[in-house]
C-alpha cells in the first residue's frame, strides 16, 4: 500500500514577494479581470487575496509603487 503524500508533506513555503513593476502589472490584470466579471477566477488562477490587491492599489495610488 503506498502512502499519498500530502500537498505540504514537504514543510512550509517561502514566501513570494513581488518587484513593484510585478506589482503594478498584476494590479493592473486585475481591474481588468474585474470589469468582466472574472476577478475572483484571477485571484485563484494567480494565488492571491483581494485584500493584497487593495493594499497595492492604495500604495500605487499614494504614489509608493
Amino acid at each position: 500500500m503506498s502512502r499519498r503524500k500530502g500537498p505540504r508533506s514537504d514543510g512550509p513555503r517561502a514566501r513570494r514577494s513581488f518587484t513593484p513593476g510585478q506589482k503594478l502589472e498584476l494590479l493592473s490584470g486585475y481591474e481588468q479581470a474585474v470589469t468582466v466579471g472574472e476577478g475572483g477566477a484571477f485571484l485563484r488562477r494567480e494565488g492571491l487575496y483581494s485584500s493584497l490587491m487593495s493594499e497595492w492599489r492604495r500604495a500605487r495610488d499614494a504614489g509608493l509603487l
